[in-house]
């Protein structure tokens, strides 16, 4: 994992990431992986199922829907 503080500081980065414009995949998955680690489990999953949309790539939308299972689990659905 990353040491403490690490999450807010990378969420941080990637919340300017995406307020300048940022529609890009990648951002809010990484934003989603740190959500679900930080236990921000509602955050996660609207920050995974906005780059589930917004990916095109066969192989990036399987490990985003691999990440979102996982989200969803521990919300016990």
């Amino acid at each position: 994992g990353l040491p403490a503080g690490a999450h807010v500081r990378l969420v941080a980065d990637l919340d300017e990431a995406v307020r300048l414009g940022g529609r890009n995949a990648s951002v809010y998955a990484y934003r989603g992986q740190c959500h679900l680690q930080s236990g921000a489990l509602d955050a996660a999953q609207a920050d995974l199922e906005v780059a589930l949309g917004l990916a095109t790539d066969p192989a990036d939308r399987a490990k985003i829907e691999l990440v979102l299972a996982e989200v969803r689990k521990r919300r016990g659905g």
